[in-house]
């Protein structure tokens, strides 16, 4: 849901008195805030303590003596405390995430940097926890995409961000900077589902990916460990390499790893030893190549 500044007046409040459960406000001095506030316009402040009733955003004591945030309005006043945790996805699924996110903030404000939506509703649309939204929308923030623009957990889409979405829209097959391929995340990689499932592709006629046998596990896994020896004795550096490698080893380390997104791996693995296939160590190894 998109936001106006008067419509978060009372998080502003809560935020500037520090303002918990533990923590509350005596409602005369929240009264006498909220007007100053509002510059002392009643309509203003009717609007915006009524918004946040309604929202669900306010609790108070018997009688209204006290009044605090309630757990909703501590979260997104207090995002910047949270601690995130997006070590149980692979690269892949950590950059199908942040798109998933970016294009969801794109959607919900018309591509338009004036709009400020809730951190935490956002990444509930896309099945994300507010843990793992935290960590999404602070890498998109670090990287210049989005930006936080009010209390902790308030953001809007930047001119870049804008960019980056259009981008990927226009050209769907190809990876961004920042980004897999479009139609390559819509396709496969399930955020938030059950990891262990049969991945279905997107078109009617498609079949489920058949998982990996022990025997192609092992072969795969000896090859990927003769490359990285390669790569230190050669002392090649790239860093997209070292991503994909890192993430075939974390998909064949799963319960049933499937086919299709270790052949997309050692597919970018084997593209990128071909540009340095002069050298004679990673010609050998792409004579090995096991798939």
């Amino acid at each position: 849901m998109r936001y106006t500044q008067l419509e978060l007046a009372v998080l502003y409040l809560f935020k500037a008195h520090n303002a918990t459960k533990t923590s509350s406000m005596a409602f005369v001095v929240f009264n006498t805030e909220i007007y100053k506030l509002c510059k002392h316009d009643k309509e203003k402040v009717e609007y915006a303590i009524r918004f946040a009733d309604e929202k669900g955003w306010i609790e108070a004591s018997s009688g209204n003596r006290y009044i605090w945030p309630s757990i909703e309005a501590e979260q997104i006043i207090y995002w910047g405390k949270t601690k995130g945790e997006l070590n149980s996805m692979d690269i892949k699924e950590k950059k199908a995430a942040r798109y998933k996110f970016l294009n969801e903030l794109y959607n919900a404000t018309g591509g338009s940097k004036n709009e400020l939506i809730s951190a935490i509703e956002l990444g509930k649309k896309i099945g994300l926890e507010n843990n793992l939204s935290h960590d999404v929308a602070q890498y998109l923030s670090d990287e210049g995409l989005l930006e936080f623009a009010a209390l902790g957990g308030i953001i809007r889409i930047t001119h870049g961000g804008i960019q980056e979405i259009e981008n990927a829209h226009e050209h769907p097959d190809i990876e961004t900077k920042y980004f897999p391929p479009v139609n390559y995340i819509n396709n496969i990689i399930n955020i938030g589902g059950n990891s262990n499932a049969p991945i279905q592709m997107g078109n009617t006629n498609s079949t489920q990916v058949s998982n990996i046998n022990n025997s192609s596990n092992e072969e795969i896994l000896k090859w990927i460990e003769n490359l990285e020896k390669a790569i230190n004795e050669e002392q090649l550096k790239n860093q997209e390499l070292n991503e994909e490698i890192d993430t075939v080893k974390f998909l064949i380390s799963k319960k049933n790893p499937k086919m299709t997104v270790i052949q997309e791996s050692m597919n970018i693995i084997k593209n990128i030893l071909l540009g340095v296939a002069s050298n004679t160590v990673f010609q050998g190894l792409l004579a090995a190549f096991p798939m």
